[in-house]
This record gives structure tokens, C-alpha cells and sequence, in this order.
């Protein structure tokens, strides 16, 4: 899209807006993209020249063509699916104001703080800040930005670079902001790594080069000036690989990777998928399985045992979730389980306990 920006060409404005549909089809929540690149269109015209804001209105028109053609027919299809229009069937749960909190997964505060739809939602937001944090350290650890400082600031920036800049780092904070005011999850920050990757890249030699100059004053031989120019930069991608490495996610141990990733809450909600009716309506103190579910989410909205069974049933919920991982931060839904077992309105239909700390079970209300 900058290329398609700065060039002001046609093929690239709709190649981008094919692009775009395209990221919208593999995650609904990219159409946020959509509204980025077309502000930051206006804006860049209009620090040029109001003028041009006019001869760019039909380049933004072209890029909005490129983008209904992947994703109107989808759209659509969500429209006779589901009887309203909506980018995503995942939208209401996907989002803080849909499925306010996440006890099991994001925030891990208590799920019954819904009273004030508003006051909540900035609660959470910062909440899913931190959270994003967190997976963003474990992506690129913290030692690595002090290369994207160095790649981003070791030389004043002139108007060009400056708009360039400012782009990307617009682009890194709607990303960041977007997932915060929806479920926070590593994978989907992994976006946000060709851009990283390359202010590292610019940080090395930013490095290298001042490693040179410093080394000049110093040392005067020649061979030896020679083989620091040519053995820093290979030599600190080196130490990067070796520092990243071990501290990578994926090297995580199995039990890491679980509590992490949520493994038994992403199979329980997609077995629900295929099995559950469209959309149903899911009694859950966490917010994954039912975002893999996509279904409706209800919460406990009270730390009275009987007054969330009462809950339950007086919302006719279709299924109800309980699993190790939410109870551990619900521990008044402790006694849930057992009750839910020896209730003859209540069926077990999906159990799984093979992996101890993690158990998961699904109930169907008869």
C-alpha cells in the first residue's frame, strides 16, 4: 500500500485492495486495515496538498474495488448464514464488548465486572495492553529494541522518512490497539514481524557502522579495520540467533505451550463448532472456547453458586463449559462441575481429561 501511495498507480492501489480482502478472508479482524489505509491516504494527501486529496479520491475508490472483490461475497454468504450483516460470525465474541472479559484467558480478572459496559471496556483494554506486551516479548525479546531504537533514531529523520516512519508505527499501533479491544492471542501479532525484523535489520547496521567508526579512531592496521567491517553484522545476527533461540516460544516446554496456548479449551470449542447447532448460546467463564465455538457467550454475573445455575437456566443456555483452567480463576465455580454431573437436566456430551491441570468438559441442557 505505500508503494501504491507514493506512486500513485492504479495496478497497485488495486493490487493492495486484493491484498487487503485477501488478509480479511484469512482474519475478519483485518478489515480494521482497511480503515488505516484509507485515513492515512487522506492524511498523506492533505499534508501535500488539499488539491490532491481530490485526485485521490478515485485511487481510494479503486482500492475499495479490489477489496469488495474478495470479500463481498463473503459478506454475503455471513448475511444468509446469519441473518444480519456482520464481517465476521466470530464479531460479538471476538470483541471486549461482545464477551467482556476472559477470566481464562486474557485478563484474568473476575468475570462478573459487567455492570458498566463503558468503564469496563477501558478496564479490560488496558488490560489486553499488558497482555499484549507479554506476547509481544516473547516474539522479540526486549534486548532486541534496543536494535529497532538504534534503526529508528540514531539519525534525524527528513520529511520523507518521517512520513515512511510514521506509517509503520501508526500501522504497529492500530494492530496492538485493535487485538487489545479484542482477544489477545501470539499468533495474531505475527503481522507485526516483517516490520520488526526489518527496523532490526536497519538497528545492525546502524550498529556495525558506528562499531566501525569507533574502531578507526582506535586501531590503525588496516586488515584488522577490514575484517571488523566485515564480520560485525554477521557476527551480531549470530549473537541475535543465539539469544532468541532459547528464549523463543516454541521452545517452551509441553506444559508451557498448554497453559500458554490453551490447547484444551481450542479443541473443546471446535468440536462444539461442529457439533453444536449455528451460533449457541454458551454458558463459559472463559472466552476461547466459545470464540472457537463462535458462538454466544454468557458469563457468571454473580459469586453465588445458586444464582449462576438460577442464570443458566432462565437464559435457556444451550451448553455450558467448565474446564481446570477457568475454575482456577473462578474458584467459586468449584462445585459447578459436580452439580452440572448429578443433574438430570444436564447431559455430558464431550469430556476430556487426559492431560491433568487441563480438563474440559461440555454439558448440554436436555
Amino acid at each position: 500500500f505505500w508503494k501504491a501511495l507514493t506512486s500513485k498507480s492504479r495496478i497497485l492501489f488495486l493490487t493492495s485492495g486484493i491484498s487487503a480482502g485477501l488478509a480479511y478472508l484469512t482474519r475478519p479482524e483485518a478489515i480494521g486495515y482497511l480503515f488505516y489505509f484509507i485515513a492515512f491516504a487522506g492524511m498523506f494527501e492533505t499534508r501535500l496538498k488539499w488539491s490532491l486529496l481530490r485526485r485521490s479520491i478515485p485511487l481510494i475508490a479503486i482500492f475499495l474495488i479490489g477489496f469488495s472483490l474478495m470479500a463481498t461475497p463473503y459478506i454475503v454468504y455471513l448475511r444468509s448464514e446469519t441473518g444480519s450483516w456482520t464481517v465476521s460470525g466470530k464479531y460479538k465474541i471476538n470483541t471486549i464488548l461482545g464477551g467482556m472479559n476472559d477470566p481464562g484467558e486474557s485478563n484474568g480478572e473476575d468475570s462478573t465486572d459487567q455492570d458498566k459496559p463503558a468503564l469496563a471496556f477501558a478496564k479490560y483494554f488496558f488490560i489486553n495492553l499488558g497482555a499484549t506486551q507479554k506476547s509481544l516479548s516473547l516474539l522479540v525479546p526486549s534486548l532486541l529494541f534496543l536494535f529497532v531504537g538504534l534503526g529508528l533514531f540514531r539519525y534525524r529523520w527528513n520529511r520523507d522518512r518521517l512520513v515512511r516512519e510514521t506509517y509503520l508505527i501508526m500501522f504497529c499501533l492500530v494492530t496492538v490497539g485493535g487485538y487489545a479491544a479484542a482477544v489477545v492471542q501470539l499468533r495474531y501479532l505475527y503481522v507485526l514481524l516483517p516490520v520488526l525484523f526489518g527496523w532490526i535489520a536497519n538497528g545492525i547496521v546502524v550498529y556495525s557502522d558506528w562499531l566501525f567508526g569507533s574502531m578507526h579512531k582506535w586501531i590503525s592496521n588496516r586488515r584488522t579495520l577490514r575484517y571488523i567491517r566485515m564480520s560485525t553484522v554477521p557476527l551480531t545476527i549470530l549473537f541475535v540467533y543465539l539469544y532468541v533461540f532459547p528464549l523463543n516460544f516454541f521452545m517452551l516446554s509441553a506444559d508451557q505451550r498448554w497453559r500458554v496456548r490453551g490447547y484444551e479449551e481450542r479443541e473443546a470449542g471446535l468440536w462444539l463448532k461442529k457439533n453444536a447447532p449455528p451460533s449457541p448460546l454458551v454458558f463459559s467463564a472463559s472466552k476461547r472456547p466459545v470464540f472457537y465455538a463462535e458462538g454466544t457467550q454468557v458469563v457468571p454475573k454473580s459469586y453465588e453458586l445458586a444464582e449462576v445455575l438460577s442464570d443458566i437456566e432462565s437464559r435457556h443456555v444451550q451448553y455450558v463449559i467448565t474446564s481446570e483452567r477457568s475454575i482456577k480463576r473462578n474458584p467459586f465455580l468449584t462445585e459447578l462441575d459436580p452439580i452440572l454431573r448429578e443433574d438430570p437436566k444436564f447431559e455430558v456430551v464431550y469430556d476430556k481429561t487426559d492431560r491433568p491441570g487441563y480438563q474440559i468438559t461440555i454439558y448440554r441442557m436436555k
